[in-house]
């Protein structure tokens, strides 16, 4: 990703035109809306999507499968998360640590 860089922008970020001091508007260069392009249709196709120009929820669909890939059986348990565990100390998952103080 890249911050603005056009004719314009000032610290990375957009202006508006601002007459009275001379200031331009920050111009939108093709490299910055090829960024931002590539960066959104990465995330889509990364989750197995099919870049579709009719469908605009393909990101959030694209976002919502990428965190239940991520998680075991859709359920999404915070790094950290201090959890009340029932069953055996054997049978703890993986990657999950006993805190029994």
């Amino acid at each position: 990703m890249q911050r603005i860089a056009g004719p314009g922008a000032i610290d990375g970020l957009f202006v508006e035109e601002d007459t009275g001091t001379g200031q331009p508007p920050t111009q939108i260069t093709a490299a910055w809306m090829n960024t931002v392009q590539e960066e959104l249709c990465t995330v889509i196709t990364e989750a197995g999507l099919t870049l579709d120009g009719g469908d605009n929820t393909q990101l959030l669909a694209a976002i919502a499968a990428l965190i239940t890939a991520g998680s075991t059986g859709g359920r999404v348990v915070p790094i950290g998360s201090v959890i009340a565990w029932s069953g055996a100390i054997s049978a703890i998952p993986a990657h999950w640590v006993l805190c029994d103080v």
